[in-house]
């Protein structure tokens, strides 16, 4: 499976005492950007909720509940903590 890496950073890091090591830059310099972008995981997210009973919802241990009404028509969408959608956003930190 692919993986993203920073390859400016690799580059920036790359030891001076490396073998090879202008055969490393060029393959970084050349390698195929891809498009991605980041997202906000369920259990990071500020409209998911920690609920094992709502309602007349009953969830498994582990199922959040999303209350963004973007996402479902009630806003009571049960989720996985990994999952993600396209109206996720991360929970404030806390500064203390």
């Amino acid at each position: 499976m692919p993986r993203l890496i920073d390859a400016d950073k690799a580059l920036r890091n790359l030891p001076d005492d490396l073998p090879y090591k202008d055969s490393v830059r060029r393959v970084l310099a050349q390698a195929t950007t891809v498009d991605a972008v980041q997202v906000t995981r369920c259990m990071d997210c500020e409209s998911a909720r920690e609920l094992t009973q709502h309602e007349n919802l009953y969830l498994a241990d582990g199922v959040l509940i999303c209350t963004n009404y973007e996402v479902s028509e009630n806003g009571r969408l049960p989720v996985w903590p990994q999952h993600f959608c396209g109206y996720g956003e991360p929970k404030e930190e806390n500064d203390g």
